[in-house]
């Protein structure tokens, strides 16, 4: 039972190297979903539609190129879509980019667009980390009863 205890120790004390790996393992998965909610539903983080709307102009523009233009999208060229990476520090998951335009972004539509909603977090925390961390407890040793 002592070496089980132990066991369990090294698994706590390293358990934000355990997750940070587990959720930069399954960016393709996150950013999946961010990417989809931007263009499907345009709403950001919080949940809010993405604003300011398109301008007549742009809604023209982006129908004569048979690109959505119902609600913002952020996906024009799809430089900014492609521009995601996945950082996760202090127990939270950023998306980040690079793309030259980020703070014209920021300005214009705000910090949110880059957050993920509560929804998504629970499921990457329940699809994604926890069948993980049950996996790496599974493969603990087993429990040896000892006299006490």
């Amino acid at each position: 039972m002592e070496q089980y205890i132990k066991d369990l120790e090294g698994i706590i004390d390293d358990i934000d190297e355990i997750v940070e790996s587990i959720v930069l393992k399954n960016k393709g998965y996150i950013l999946k979903n961010v990417k989809l909610r931007l263009f499907n539903r345009g709403r950001d983080g919080s949940g809010n539609l993405i604003e300011p709307e398109y301008m007549p102009n742009t809604i023209e523009y982006k129908k004569s190129q048979r690109q959505r233009s119902s609600h913002v999208t952020l996906r024009d060229s799809g430089d900014f879509y492609r521009s995601f990476v996945v950082e996760y520090k202090n127990n939270t998951i950023f998306i980040e980019s690079n793309v030259r335009y980020k703070s014209e972004l920021i300005q214009k539509y705000g910090e949110d667009i880059f957050n993920l909603t509560e929804h998504e977090v629970s499921n990457v925390i329940m699809l994604i980390i926890e069948p993980e961390i049950e996996k790496i407890l599974r493969k603990l040793p087993p429990m040896k009863n000892e006299v006490l």
